[in-house]
This record gives C-alpha cells, structure tokens and sequence, in this order.
C-alpha cells in the first residue's frame, strides 16, 4: 500500500518489480496518488474486483483504492488511502474516515476478511470522535501498542522532512474489521524504511513505513 505516489514513478515501480506485483494505481488526475500492489507469487490467488473512489468534499484530491480477491478459498478486501491532511482540515479527514469505514462494513464486503491502511494523518483525539470505531482492530494496539513502533512520523528522527521542529505523530494506521468471516488475527507490526538509501542519503520517505503480519484461519 502506497501513497504520495507521483506519474514518474509509476513506470520505475512497474519495471522494477511489475512482474511480482499487480498494480492498482488511484486517481491520476492529482499529483500524486495512491498505488495499491497485490503480489503474483501467491499461486492461486485471483484478483476479484479493482475500485478507485473520490471523496466528494476533498480539496487535496483524496480517494481511496480498493482490491478485492481470493486466495485459499477465502475472500479479501484490501484499501488504502491518504487521508485529508494538517490540523486545519480534521473535519474532513474524519469524514473520509468515517466514509471508508461505512464502505468496509457495507454488504458487499460483509463475506470477505477486510484489512484498511495508509496515511490518515489521523491524530488520537480525532479517533475518539469517529463513527463505530469499535467495530474495527486498530493493528498497533491489538499487537500490544509497542512504544518503539508508534510514531510513524518523527521530524526529530527522519531527517527527510527538513523540519524545524520536533513532532511525534502515529499518522500511519492498519485496521481489520473485527467482524467476518473465519478468524484473522493481527500478528505483528513493525517500522520500515529507517535505514538511508546510499544513493541520494535519504530515508525512502518522510514517513516510516509499516509492516504488518496477520495469521488467517
């Protein structure tokens, strides 16, 4: 699951590893977007359905991406999405929120294992005013809410930012629908991207990124 993904590198994805990974690419009429990648090394796995759907009231040109398919008899769902960024725009970003959630829990999707993550520049009072939050598993805090893992955004530590300031910020998210079918338990999660790449020093993104595991059953 990716976000802030720009057209340039849309074809450096694609042949880099195009022949391991299905892409799902969002709304490209923005400057960036966000790119969805289901592997193809999984042998009987079928994609089912592909969605791109805009947020009707974003002034930042937000969607969310959509992957529906089969693997082991079993139905997924996954989506991802960049949610309405800064402070200024928390209405918004929680009714993107709170749309996404509606949709997961929509009758089409009510037979499939669904699984959300992405940027959602989410702030944790904003989480406490959402819609039937209840009804989904916040992956870092049914994992045991780790203090090394929570901040996915860390001016002080990720130098890409060239911010000022220091800010501490758990703006990247996985959550599961707790209700579905057979049992799927979030196992772990982890940061990702904290070592610099040679090439340029940089971090791969102003952002850590996340690696979760789930056990399905």
């Amino acid at each position: 699951m990716l976000q802030e993904v720009v057209p340039e590198h849309v074809e450096r994805i694609r042949s880099c590893i195009g022949k391991s990974y299905d892409l799902t690419i969002g709304d490209r009429s923005c400057p960036y977007f966000n790119v969805l990648l289901i592997t193809r090394k999984v042998g009987n796995l079928k994609i089912l359905h592909k969605a791109v759907k805009k947020f009707p009231n974003t002034m930042m040109g937000r969607h969310f991406v959509q992957v529906d398919c089969e693997l082991f008899s079993r139905r997924f769902s996954f989506l991802t999405s960049h949610l309405e960024s800064m402070k200024d725009h928390s209405a918004e970003r929680c009714n993107q929120f709170n749309k996404v959630l509606s949709y997961m829990t929509s009758e089409n999707l009510l037979q499939n294992i669904t699984i959300f993550g992405g940027d959602m520049n989410l702030r944790d009072s904003e989480v406490r005013r959402l819609h039937n939050h209840e009804a989904f598993a916040d992956v870092w805090e049914e994992v045991g809410r780790d203090a090394a893992t929570r901040y996915t955004w860390d001016t002080g530590a990720n130098t890409n930012t060239g911010a000022p300031y220091k800010s501490k910020l758990r703006f990247d998210r996985v959550y599961l629908r707790r209700s579905g079918p057979g049992k799927c338990v979030p196992v772990s999660l982890t940061l990702v991207g904290k070592t610099k790449l040679q090439s340029c020093d940089m971090y791969p993104s102003d952002h850590w990124g996340l690696l979760t595991r789930f056990s399905v059953q």
